[in-house]
Formats: structure tokens, sequence, C-alpha cells
């Protein structure tokens, strides 16, 4: 994604987790909506199917729902669709302007606690998820990047749509290893009202072996697409 460079008051990664919550706090409100739009044109698109049979079919129609009644209204300023459709009905929202891009993804939280599958094997998919990390805590700080990869992840709270979903965004910091959820070090719930809450849990010890929250990706979800 080519974007304009991130200015920040002090260069610190402070400053770009508060950009986040900033960011996230815009979104919140019409992502909800979307999403929750989307899963009912989904939903119904499905009746008669089982879905336990067919798990791929609900979140690759739902990203194809999404795109559509993105044509109908609008995201908050600055932000837009990009990704490509023809991969795995991919789907990203970015704003050019902050450097930040989203990858909208299912998470599998049933089957892997927290988490967002691995990036697969493409130079892309990884470069994606191999971002520095925020939490290195002050002696190892590093310039904040010139722009921000997040994971913007859904889940059913339930068995069936009408149980509602979660959506939430995280930072990962590794491509990830089969088996293992991807670590991240930054994870915003996006709430149905527009609030958020952050999970933000390091305090900046040096102890780095238990700081991350992990995310995993549905794994219907395959190197070419999203």
């Amino acid at each position: 994604m080519t974007s304009t460079a991130i200015a920040f008051d002090d260069g610190s990664n402070d400053d770009v987790r508060a950009l986040i919550r900033v960011e996230a706090r815009r979104l919140a409100p019409s992502l909800h909506e979307i999403v929750a739009d989307g899963l009912t044109r989904s939903s119904k698109r499905l009746i008669g199917i089982n879905r336990k049979e067919h798990p791929v079919l609900l979140p690759l129609l739902l990203r194809a729902d999404i795109r559509g009644i993105l044509n109908e209204r609008t995201l908050p300023e600055g932000w837009e669709v990009a990704g490509d459709p023809k991969l795995m009905e991919q789907l990203h929202f970015v704003n050019r302007a902050l450097g930040i891009e989203q990858k909208f993804a299912k998470e599998r939280r049933r089957s892997y606690p927290g988490g967002i599958r691995p990036a697969g094997h493409t130079h892309a998919g990884r470069k994606f998820y191999a971002n520095p990390t925020f939490d290195l805590g002050p002696q190892f700080a590093v310039a904040p990047p010139a722009t921000i990869n997040l994971v913007l992840a859904w889940d059913l709270i339930g068995e069936e749509v009408e149980d509602g979903f979660t959506l939430r965004v995280a930072h990962p910091i590794a491509p990830g290893v089969y088996g293992r959820a991807v670590p991240t070090d930054l994870s915003i719930d996006l709430l149905p009202g527009g609030e958020i809450f952050d999970k933000q849990e390091f305090a900046g010890s040096a102890d780095l072996g238990n700081i991350f929250d992990e995310i995993d990706l549905e794994a219907e979800e395959d190197d070419t697409g999203e």
C-alpha cells in the first residue's frame, strides 16, 4: 500500500497505539452495522446448507456482501475498501493518509483460543504480519513504522448468526507457524455501541514470554486470499 508518512508528536510507539485507538473508535459504529447487515444477507443465502459441513461459505459470502454493502454506504472520512475480490474475496480497509491497513478475516476461537492463523507461504502475506512490536519497552524503542498493518478479526459468539458476533483490531508481529496462533501485541475490541476496549496488558517487563495476545484466522483462507 502506498501511503503518506505518519506524523507523530514525539516519534514514540505510544503515539502509534493512540492513533490506532482513535481510528478504532471512529470505525466501530460503522463497522458493527456493516458486519451485522452482511451476516444477515450471507446467512439468508445459506438457508438449507449445513454450515458445519461447509465452513468456508459464510466467511467468503460475508466478505462479498460487505463489499456490496459498501457500494451503497460510506466509511468514516479517510477510510476506503481495498483488496482483490478475485483472491478468495480478499477485503481490506485502508486509510492511505494515515498509512493504516486492516485485513478483514474470521477468527477461529474454538480451536485457537484467542487466535489468527499463520500468514502462509507467500512473501506478501508474511511481510504483512512481520511487524515490529510496540511492546519492547523504552530500552528497546524503535522508530514507529511507516505503515501500520492490522487484522480486523470477527467471529460468531455462538453457533448461529443470531447469537451475535465479536469484532476486534489486532497488530500481528510475526507470520506464525502452523498449529499455533499468530503473536500480537495489541488487541482492541470494537463494541456494538461504538465504544472500544483495549486489551493491552504489557507494562514494560523485560520478560516477553507471555505478553502477547494470540489470534488465528479461519483455516478456509488459503495463501492466495484473505
